[in-house]
């Protein structure tokens, strides 16, 4: 945050809540998905991701719209959120990664 010029204010606090909170909604939807689907591994993978994989991701894209609108402010406020939010676009990675630890780490069976 101090590289984006941010100080450690309520502000970006509430803000980096947010981003962290929404990262993990992103990934506990799909891994509630896989461990909800029967069959192996890659059948639950592909599963869930066709289940909720498409709702996550709308999730994430009209999030990151709202988010280019904060973008232009010149409100502190705003910007700061703005700033501290970018950290949600790595819930696109979040969800692939979680897809590949679940593959390599449950076994068949579970």
């Amino acid at each position: 945050m101090y590289l984006w010029g941010l100080t450690i204010d309520l502000v970006s606090s509430v803000a980096l809540d947010l981003a962290a909170g929404l990262c993990v909604d992103f990934a506990a939807h799909i891994g509630y998905a896989f461990l909800s689907c029967r069959g192996t591994k890659t059948e639950r993978s592909i599963r869930s991701v066709e289940y909720i994989g498409g709702a996550v991701l709308h999730g994430g894209v009209t999030t990151l719209l709202a988010l280019c609108m904060l973008g232009t402010s010149s409100s502190y406020i705003f910007t700061a959120y703005f700033k501290v939010s970018k950290l949600d676009r790595k819930s696109i990675h979040g969800q692939e990664m979680i897809e590949i630890f679940f593959l390599n780490f449950f076994s068949e069976d579970f």
